[in-house]
């Protein structure tokens, strides 16, 4: 599993980096892009924003790297399966 809090483990493709993305700006009814296993873009508007969570709907998001929160599947920001860019 990833360490460093800018990395992604997809099922098939090991360890990568996140792009950079600065999500500082997002507000409620942006768009945002979801990047599934980093390969399939998914467009979602945000419902909610907080210090320690964008929210698009039932997916959660951290608000510093964009990587998808999911406890569930043990995904945050020290791996994560999807994450998100500004549109």
């Amino acid at each position: 599993m990833p360490t460093d809090r800018n990395q992604s483990e997809g099922p098939d493709q090991g360890t990568r980096e996140l792009p950079t993305s600065d999500l500082t700006g997002v507000r409620v009814g942006d768009q945002v892009i979801r990047w599934l296993g980093g390969e399939v873009p998914m467009k979602l508007v945000v419902t909610e924003v907080t210090a320690e969570r964008i929210k698009c709907g039932p997916w959660e998001f951290d608000p510093r790297t964009g990587a998808e929160i999911e406890e569930d599947l043990g995904w945050g920001v020290k791996g994560t399966g999807s994450f998100i860019q500004p549109a």
